[in-house]
């Protein structure tokens, strides 16, 4: 699935970008092995986590027009 997601502001959402949730919760988004987007659901503190096999939360579970983009600054 190569589905295209926009944050609150109609800005589209890419992979290795940063969302913050209107709670100021902010997560990282990563692409899948099939091309969707999403977010860790992996637990990294466990001792057999491989950052190669990670497992997403796919974005359109969430409700993006309560994230925005975070802008990096230059």
């Amino acid at each position: 699935m190569n589905e295209k997601y926009f944050d609150k502001h109609g800005e589209e959402i890419k992979d290795d970008m940063k969302l913050k949730h209107e709670d100021g919760t902010i997560e990282l988004v990563y692409k899948s092995d099939d091309g969707d987007l999403g977010f860790n659901a992996s637990n990294e503190n466990w001792i057999g986590f491989d950052p190669f096999k990670r497992e997403l939360y796919p974005l359109y579970q969430f409700p993006l027009n309560e994230y925005e983009i975070v802008k990096e600054e230059a």
